[in-house]
């Protein structure tokens, strides 16, 4: 059809299309390209019209998603929506054509790191045309930048809405809902919301298990999303088996842009557990598929790595700290610049600046999540002389999955006994040890009658002040 030299313009054009996304789903990057040029030299001898804009819209959200998601070259997507753009305002001075191509260009941006443009396009589509299946697209996109900007009741309140629609509209979008389902977990747990975190993983189960596709691949994600659920509750060994899963088919997270999430979360959660080898290698991978990984999710990413690098510091955590204050401050990213602060707490023995103390209460009355009032208090506490791992609000953090590690070996334990004691002091049952640091109930107990005898304290009520005056001498 396409070579045909009789057939219609507007039948070649649509053949094109189908195509173009064909070698996008079939990872022909060479196929996009070439598809691409030929749909352009097409359009540009096509008369206008109503049906010449509409399938312009459609090329360019095509393209766009071939370009970003499958190639990571998302100012390439953005100059073809600038090309579509340019040929629809030459025939058409309707607008409201170009609702599609402003949400492609939304998602595309926040995949590229222009946060501030894509939230004022974001803002403006959802006050105008809210109840739009043609805005379902962004609603991932969305969810993940307002819960970085510490809004999750505005996250949850336009995720009900969102799902609500594409319920609706399932048979034009039909992956829609595991897309918005997926975010909205996700969105959550970076808010440590974790109660609502699990609810919403329960409907995730239920919408990837209802989308068609690979079996393995719907197993491999539903693997994903019970490893970072495992992490935002600190379920470490919970989290690095099914994230280990996830990773082993790391081809199967190609062009969604999450590749970074799922290794800087095994990163992590293998740190915790004690496998710095493992964590290593999983943080070296991460750095290899950087790229690839959509900048919406770098801070995320970039602070797990960080946490990871905190179980067994080199140097340079607290330069990364500072770094990630004024990434997340750029992108307006409230939360995420709260977390970065308290990483500098974590990482500067100078603490804060008096400037960066006031930010951080200022933000403070400005985020929406619990982890807000926690952070402070841990701050707080750190500045008064405590240690980073003790305290009340250090035990609310670990059970946002936020455990911080003293981060330097504590005279006459073994590292595997500090891992334990730490976890002690902050309140953990011997079950939940065991939990988190995938050994057996027998081993905990064992291992906590050894770590009482060597503190020479009596109950594990004491834990915490044996560490903090242990750590000052």
């Amino acid at each position: 059809m396409i070579k045909h030299p009789n057939a219609d313009a507007t039948i070649r054009a649509e053949a094109l299309i189908c195509r173009l996304e064909s070698f996008r789903f079939s990872n022909d990057p060479v196929g996009v390209q070439t598809d691409f040029e030929l749909a352009k030299q097409l359009f540009e001898t096509m008369a206008p019209g109503p049906e010449r804009s509409d399938l312009l819209i459609t090329f360019g959200e095509v393209s766009a998603d071939a370009f970003t998601l499958q190639q990571s070259k998302w100012q390439e997507a953005l100059d073809a929506l600038d090309w579509v753009q340019e040929r629809l305002h030459t025939e058409s001075p309707d607008l409201l054509e170009t609702w599609r191509l402003d949400t492609a260009r939304a998602v595309t941006q926040g995949y590229g790191g222009l946060m501030a443009q894509s939230y004022a396009i974001q803002t403006r589509l959802y006050r105008e045309k809210s109840a739009s299946p043609d805005l379902l697209p962004l609603g991932s996109t969305s969810l993940i930048t307002l819960a970085q900007r510490g809004e999750s009741k505005a996250a949850r309140s336009l995720a009900r809405q969102q799902l609500s629609l594409a319920a609706r509209n399932t048979k034009r979008h039909p992956l829609i809902v595991g897309d918005l389902v997926g975010a909205w977990c996700l969105g959550d747990m970076l808010s440590g919301n974790l109660r609502e975190a699990s609810v919403v993983y329960g409907l995730l189960n239920v919408a990837i298990d209802r989308n068609p596709g690979n079996v393995r691949v719907r197993r491999t994600l539903v693997a994903f999303g019970r490893g970072l659920l495992a992490k935002a509750q600190g379920a470490w060994g919970t989290a690095v088996e099914n994230l280990e899963l996830a990773c082993s088919e790391l081809d199967d997270f190609s062009g969604t842009g999450s590749e970074g999430l799922l290794l800087a979360s095994l990163a992590l959660a293998q740190a915790a557990v004690g496998d710095r080898e493992g964590s290593e290698r999983s943080m070296q991978e991460y750095y290899v598929r950087s790229e690839q990984t959509s900048r919406l999710l770098e801070i995320p990413c970039r602070y797990s790595i960080l946490l990871a690098r905190l179980y067994f510091p080199t140097g340079g955590e607290m330069q990364e700290a500072r770094a990630l204050v004024a990434l997340a401050r750029h992108h307006e990213f409230r939360l995420m610049e709260m977390l970065a602060l308290h990483a500098i707490v974590l990482t500067d023995p100078t603490g804060l600046t008096r400037a960066e103390d006031a930010r951080l209460a200022l933000l403070a009355t400005q985020v929406d999540s619990p982890l807000a009032p926690l952070l402070v208090a841990s701050c707080e506490h750190i500045a008064e002389g405590g240690e980073r791992g003790t305290g009340s609000a250090a035990r609310a953090l670990a059970r946002r999955g936020l455990v911080i590690p003293f981060g330097r070996p504590i005279e006459g334990l073994t590292s595997r006994e500090q891992q334990l004691a730490e976890l002690l002091a902050l309140g953990f049952s011997n079950a939940q040890i065991s939990k988190r640091l995938v050994i057996s109930k027998r081993t905990t107990e064992t291992h906590t009658a050894k770590v009482l005898q060597k503190l020479n304290v009596k109950s594990r009520d004491d834990v915490a002040d044996a560490l903090e005056q242990s750590a000052r001498r």
